[in-house]
């Protein structure tokens, strides 16, 4: 028969699990409306990541759908406003294809075979590197 302190543990560990749920739902709905007016729907969002511990998110826009876009990679504020951009990988129309956030960094690849390793904070390149 279970004790007290386990069944206590045990309903503990499924309310946290419950509201981590809940909370990753609200950000995936929130990034969702947050893309609408990152791009003044246009339809040029291909990317947008919640970035742990604030409500900044680093969006990808997706240069292929809309010419002219070059640094297609930045961290916007909840207000749109641009905090960093990437410089892009090479000339039109190369561009950032695919990001993640990992260890306080964002590391983006290009299709033209680039790889870039980005402070998340300051937004500055620690480095950039072929990976083909």
């Amino acid at each position: 028969m279970p004790t007290r302190a386990s069944v206590t543990h045990r309903s503990s560990r499924r309310a946290r699990y419950v509201r981590e749920q809940a909370s990753a739902s609200v950000a995936r709905s929130d990034i969702a409306e947050r893309s609408a007016w990152i791009d003044g729907d246009h339809g040029g969002v291909s990317e947008v990541l919640a970035i742990p511990g604030s409500d900044d998110v680093v969006v990808m826009l997706d240069y292929l759908r809309r010419p002219g876009i070059a640094d297609n990679l930045s961290r916007r504020t909840p207000r749109g406003r641009v905090v960093w951009t990437v410089v892009a990988p090479g000339p039109d129309p190369d561009g950032w294809d695919e990001a993640e956030i990992a260890d306080g960094e964002v590391v983006a690849k290009s299709r033209s075979g680039l790889v870039v390793h980005v402070d998340l904070l300051t937004g500055s390149e620690r480095s950039r590197e072929r990976y083909r």
